[in-house]
């Protein structure tokens, strides 16, 4: 099988519509996103850390996951579908939803049919990329 070294480099390549936020720790705490305003910080529940340790917050309007542009979190992959999950908030709680991908969202190393309620500290695997899901404790 040939491969093109550009393409491969770039294969698993997440692009974001809005930067990630850089934690401050390293340990991974809690989420802890810096240069935000309070306000946004305030209005978020959750967040999601990616695996080079940068957060993303999820907005009160919850996040749209996918490999197209219009997606909140846009990951270059060709495992991921165009729309692929959506991160939905209610009240307190958090549901990841499954819009019907070809291949799957995944909870803790487990496919969920549908969708799926989270908590603090769930690993998502959509694609080859692995999020992990945080609360954001009221401050």
């Amino acid at each position: 099988m040939n491969t093109d070294p550009e393409t491969d480099a770039r294969r698993g390549t997440i692009r974001h519509h809005r930067p990630p936020i850089p934690s401050r720790r390293s340990p991974r705490p809690a989420a802890d996103p810096v240069g935000v305003d309070a306000e946004s910080v305030n209005a978020s529940i959750a967040a999601l850390r990616l695996s080079d340790e940068r957060v993303l917050l999820v907005p009160a309007r919850g996040l749209r996951i996918g490999r197209t542009r219009d997606n909140d979190l846009v990951l270059d992959d060709p495992r991921v579908s165009r729309t692929h999950a959506r991160l939905v908030v209610g009240g307190t709680a958090v549901v990841i939803h499954d819009l019907r991908s070809v291949n799957g969202v995944y909870v803790n190393g487990d496919q969920i049919t549908g969708q799926a309620a989270l908590a603090h500290g769930d690993t998502l695997g959509i694609g080859v990329t692995t999020l992990r899901f945080e609360r954001i404790p009221h401050r």
